[in-house]
């Protein structure tokens, strides 16, 4: 790429001033119409649902993630503030401009906690801002105190900020409390549904699997082996990772990797609890699991949607 474009700093400086006020839980409908006026951002999505919107940021990727709890909670915002590189092209220049961002961070908010690919900054409203960068761009996120506190939990699970289950791809974080994670011998798949201080406390939920003779749906609670089992055929982002990992599908097949699933409650007093469900190994359908090319996108999926 001849131009490498990056956000210029008063557009950041501005946007940092609009986003890191904001007072955490936050329900989307009381925030976010008012933030998007002031971003200048523009709605792409159903705003009932997680949403997508467009930045006016002069990079080549312009699409900004804001996910939503199912308790209608602001979860996360996260976009890039460089071009996208294609495949194959030199990164110097990704790397220079997380350096330059994450400098543009610490005159406003002191040194960071930092990895090789990110850096964070926890904020006095208990939220969080990331910077990290992949080989293509340098992406931007600003986290919730559920979510932040959801991270602060994974360090003490030893769930590391760098964890890689795709090429560029940290552990997976779903704003509806679903955490993956490969451990650190790589051994064990985690599992985890984890739960921040706006949880009602409700256990139940889970999904439909099937139907019986009567064409009655068959109903599997979260937590149980049947549900796992559901989980492990049909969430979008697991399907990705075993296409994009088929080692760890083929372990999980071989046995060579096993399942670790549990609950993991973090009220957001400093305190968190973990509870691993009781499930039966002999009942997942693992020898079923497709492991795909390694290619990041499986077959009818876009990468946009894994940003």
């Amino acid at each position: 790429m001849t131009n490498f474009s990056v956000i210029p700093f008063p557009r950041l400086r501005e946007i940092f001033s609009i986003l890191t006020p904001i007072q955490w839980p936050a329900r989307a409908a009381d925030v976010l119409p008012d933030l998007m006026t002031r971003l200048g951002w523009a709605w792409t999505g159903d705003p009932d649902k997680d949403i997508n919107a467009t930045t006016d940021l002069s990079v080549n990727y312009q699409s900004v993630f804001i996910d939503i709890t199912d308790e209608g909670y602001l979860y996360e915002i996260r976009f890039r503030v460089t071009d996208t590189l294609s495949e194959g092209e030199d990164t110097a220049s990704v790397d220079t401009a997380y350096d330059n961002i994450v400098d543009e961070f610490v005159h406003k908010l002191g040194r960071g906690t930092s990895t090789k690919k990110k850096q964070w900054w926890d904020l006095p409203t208990g939220g969080r801002w990331e910077i990290s960068r992949t080989d293509r761009y340098v992406r931007i996120e600003l986290l919730s105190k559920e979510a932040a506190d959801l991270e602060r939990d994974e360090a003490l699970l030893g769930i590391g900020p760098d964890r890689v289950l795709g090429e560029d791809d940290p552990t997976y974080q779903s704003p509806w409390g679903l955490v993956v994670g490969l451990s650190a011998d790589g051994t064990k798949l985690q599992i985890i549904e984890s739960k921040g201080e706006t949880w009602d406390g409700i256990t139940t939920g889970g999904a439909i699997i099937g139907f019986d003779e009567n064409n009655q749906p068959i109903w599997a609670d979260r937590g149980s082996t049947d549900y796992l089992d559901h989980l492990l055929h049909w969430n979008t982002d697991l399907i990705t990772l075993f296409h994009h990992r088929p080692d760890i599908a083929n372990g999980l097949r071989d046995g060579s990797i096993t399942i670790e699933y549990a609950m993991s409650y973090a009220p957001g007093d400093g305190t968190s609890t973990y509870t691993p469900f009781i499930i039966d190994p002999t009942r997942l359908h693992l020898n079923n699991l497709i492991p795909g090319s390694g290619s990041l996108t499986p077959p009818d999926q876009t990468s946009t949607n894994h940003d």
